[in-house]
Formats: structure tokens, sequence, C-alpha cells
């Protein structure tokens, strides 16, 4: 309970001052609750409080309508399709050689398979706010001339491009795009738009110093066969998250290659040993009698120079093996500033778990066991993420600091002598043949798990141990359901791309729910969910 001193304090706060506190609170339920503290702070709840539509999918805000609090209807962000034309969008679709049309509340938009674009529902003045293109056909020709691309913020090509030899409208803030020639992506003429804030490419082709655009804070690089070098420069200095996808990269990286602003890595393949380093005390003068001016020199017999040296102010580390290095022992220091470490799915080395420092508290693992070998979770690990659930985990190699468990796939084949026994009843034999689920190896301390939505169809949700609070079911186009545990220990507040905040008294209304959407989805005719939304009556 609140003592009296803290409660006049919120009292007398002005409510600019209350509406800085409320914008705190991620969640909306929690800005609810904020506002009941005091009988001022919910009489006067006009003044300060705002509770926007965090919706993860724009089609389904037309079934809120109903599920609001009478109470706060005034501070619920309103959205009403039927008197909204704005944001009405028609998506143009080709399956098949076929076309097919549909009416979707979602602020993207897909193209037809005619050149000329002559087909296209959408032309260049309608009055439609469109946020995502996507070109999900065989493009060729000039991406300046598709209609309504100088309107968009994210582009995404689903099939190779012709190379690009011309300016890129200064308007697109993400782009994802693969080539046709990975070796001559981009021409003398490129320019990326300056406003581009993610980029991710398909290609093999250098990248040159200053062709990133400054603004550029994500960059993805998957390509199996991109193995050139990456000369200082190149990576603006505002560079946050940099993805390497190359599975035979050998080259060094030097120091000052890599942006002291540079907070995620993804590496699947790397050269030498990986060498932490202060930035603060960088020193080009070493390195400058193996650099050639605008030519890295990599031919050396210095082993300093054949590493990959990272600043040490990097927070999270994604990791693989090279190829020289496979079933071999995990020996790299890593930085003490790392809170997080992950292993890819062509990492197979051994890896004790002393190997991982004590700052890191959230491990992600693309399979347990990883590398065919059980892991025990180092202590002071709080979230612990496995992409493919091979074996059940034991109890005594999860310490007491996990409070979140996240698990996306369980897998249906014989593994290590533990079965995955079929595809509806995702079970697991333990070592003394006893049937055991991943509900068993869940520990007091765990707060959170995660699990595929399969799994939640065909189990007792009523085995979930009473001190897990929030609970993710994530289907196979990673759709979310979010359950949280309320007061009542069979009562759920409930979090679905249909539904956002609804409260469910009976688990097994879950079950029931989410059967008929998982069937309706798994007969679906394409990406775009038109048997869905027929199903629905959506029109």
């Amino acid at each position: 309970m609140m003592n009296n001193k803290t409660l006049n304090l919120f009292e007398r706060l002005p409510f600019f001052v209350l509406n800085k506190i409320v914008g705190q609170l991620k969640e909306n339920i929690d800005k609810v609750c904020f506002s009941l503290i005091c009988k001022r702070l919910y009489n006067e709840r006009n003044r300060y409080l705002y509770i926007p539509l965090d919706m993860s999918d724009d089609r389904s805000r037309w079934m809120i309508s109903n599920l609001k609090l009478n109470s706060y209807a005034n501070q619920i962000e309103t959205y009403d399709h039927f008197d909204d034309e704005h944001y009405k969008i028609t998506k143009f679709q080709c399956f098949d050689s076929k076309e097919s049309l549909s009416t979707f509340y979602k602020k993207s938009l897909g193209t037809d398979s005619s050149p000329r674009f002559s087909n296209w529902i959408l032309k260049e003045n309608d009055n439609v706010d469109i946020k995502s293109l996507v070109v999900n056909y065989n493009f060729q020709g000039n991406i300046c001339e598709i209609p309504c691309v100088k309107r968009v913020d994210t582009l995404l090509f689903i099939y190779p491009c012709e190379t690009i030899d011309y300016r890129l409208p200064d308007n697109i803030k993400q782009m994802v795009i693969p080539f046709q020639d990975q070796e001559h992506c981009f021409g003398e003429n490129a320019c990326l738009p300056r406003q581009l804030d993610f980029l991710a490419i398909k290609c093999n082709q250098k990248i040159q110093k200053h062709f990133l655009p400054s603004s550029l804070s994500n960059l993805n690089l998957f390509s199996h066969d991109f193995n050139h070098p990456i000369d200082r420069d190149v990576l603006p200095d505002g560079l946050k998250h940099l993805t390497l996808i190359a599975g035979h990269y050998a080259h060094p990286i030097l120091k000052g290659v890599l942006p002291t602003s540079l907070k995620s890595l993804t590496l699947s393949s790397y050269s030498g040993n990986l060498v932490f380093y202060d930035p603060l005390t960088l020193n080009h003068h070493d390195d400058n009698n193996n650099n050639n001016n605008n030519n890295n020199n990599y031919d050396n017999n210095n082993d300093n120079h054949n590493n990959t040296y990272i600043p040490n102010t990097l927070e999270k580390l994604m990791i693989g093996t090279p190829p020289a290095l496979m079933d071999t022992k995990f020996n790299e220091i890593l930085s003490s500033n790392l809170k997080t470490i992950g292993f890819l799915t062509n990492f197979s080395q051994f890896i004790d778990n002393n190997m991982i420092p004590p700052s890191v508290t959230k491990l992600h693992l693309s399979s347990y066991p990883q590398a065919g070998q059980p892991l025990v979770i180092p202590s002071g690990i709080r979230h612990l993420k496995i992409s493919v659930l091979q074996s059940m985990i034991p109890r005594d190699s999860i310490p007491d600091s996990l409070e979140k468990l996240s698990i996306l796939r369980l897998n249906h084949q014989n593994s290590g002598g533990s079965l995955f026994q079929s595809v509806l009843t995702p079970t697991f034999k333990s070592e003394n043949s006893t049937i055991v689920t991943p509900f068993e190896c869940i520990t007091p301390s765990i707060r959170s798990i995660k699990l595929p939505l399969l799994y939640c169809l065909h189990s007792d949700l009523n085995d979930i141990p009473s001190n897990i609070q929030n609970i993710t079911f994530v289907d196979f186009a990673m759709e979310k359901i979010c359950l949280r545990r309320l007061d009542d220990q069979q009562k759920f507040l409930v979090m679905t791309p249909m539904n956002q905040g609804g409260i469910i008294l009976s688990i097994s209304k879950i079950i029931e729910m989410l059967s008929n959407r998982y069937q309706i989805e798994r007969n679906q005719k394409n990406i775009w969910n038109i048997e869905y939304l027929e199903k629905n009556n959506i029109e």
C-alpha cells in the first residue's frame, strides 16, 4: 500500500509531470492502474492520461471497437475504419499467375506482375497512407518508376533485382533487397537514400567508403559467399547493429573498422581470435604499417593483424564458427561489458559456461543441446532463448537468476535418446523414461515463458506453474498471443492480433479460440491470409 506522504506527493504534482510519469509505463494496463491511485488522479485523468493503441497488426484494429473500458473512453485512442477511408488500403497480389484482389486494413502494398504498372490498383494521386511497399515478383527495371515508391518508408523485394546505378528516393528509411548479379549490385552512379535507417542486402560486392549514408543504424549483409575485407570509414559512425551472415568470411577486422557506436554484432564466421579493445586507446599508427591508405593489406605474418577487433563497448554478440574451427573448443575471451550472447546455427564448438562473462544476462542458443553438448546455464542469466529445443533442460542446469524462458520450436525428431513424441503430444522422455513436458523445467524463479502455438493447442495449460505471470505463444508466422495472469489463478488478460486486452476467465476458452484460428491459418490460400479474412467476414 502507498503511504500518505507518497500519496500526497502525487496529489500535488502538476499534470504535465503526471503525463511524463505515465509516458514511462510500457503497459496500458499499468497506465490505467496509475490513474486509480487516488480520487484526484481518477477524476482528472483526462488532463494527463492518454492510452495509444499499440497494434502489431493494423488490419485487426476494427476488432477492438467493443473491447474498450467505458470509464476510459476519452483516454483511449479511437480508430474506426468505416469512418476513415484514409487508412483503408487495397492490396494487389499475384498468386500462381492468377490475379487475386483483397481488401486489407494494413499500411502496406503488394504489386502485380505488369512491368508497365498499368494494372496497379493504387495510383500516385490516390489519397492513401502507404507505409510499406512489398514487391513480390521478379522485378526488372528502375525502382524509381514504381508507383507510390516516393511515398513509402519501407521497401522490400522478395525476388532478386537488377544492378542499381541511380539515386534511390530519399524518403525510404528501411530497405530489404537481394540482387541477381551479386558481384555487381551497385553501379558508380548508385546513391542510397539519405534517410536510410535499416538496410538488408544479399550482395557479394565490396562496399566502398562513404557509400553507406550516415543515417544508417542497422546493416544486414546476408550472402554466404561475401568475402571482401571491410575497410576503415566504410561503416558509418552512428551504426548500432551489424549482421554479417557469410559462412566463409575469412578477413580480419582491424581496429577502428567497427564504429564505437556499435551495440550489436552478428558474425557467422570470422578471422583469427576475437579481440575486444578499448576504443579510447585506439592507435591507428599500430596498423598503418599494414594499411595502404585506401586499401588494407591483410597479407602479413603478424598474427595480431589476422584477428577480429571489436570495441569493448559492444553489448550484444551473436557468433558462429569459422569452417577451420569446427568441432574444436571455444577459447575466446569475451568482453566483460557484454549483456547478450548468442550462438548461431553454424556454431559447432564446445563451450564451458565459465567462458560466458558474468555481465551477460541474456543467452540465445540456436538449439539445446548446443553443438550436441548439454550446457549448464551460467548463473546470472535472466533470459534464456532457445530456437530449437531438442531435449529437456535438466532443472539443476537452470540458475535461480532465470526469469524468462523462450522456446521458439520443439524438435520432432529423435535426438540423443530424447524423443519428441509427436506433433500432437509435445512431450519428451527423460533419462528414466518418464514422460515430461516443457513445463517440467520451469523453476520458481521464472516469471515469463514463450512457447510455440502448437504446444498451446494440444496441452493442458492448467499445468502451467502458478509462478508464471506472462505467457506468450508464437505461431509459424511469428504472430504472438500473449497472456498475462491476473490475481485469480485462472483469470488471464489476453492480447492477440485480433484482441487487445480481453479478459479470459477460463483457460479452456483460450485453447478453443486459438485452435479455430490455427486451423484457419494452416489452410490459408496465400501469405496474405485471404481465406482467413473471408471466414471472418472481413469485407
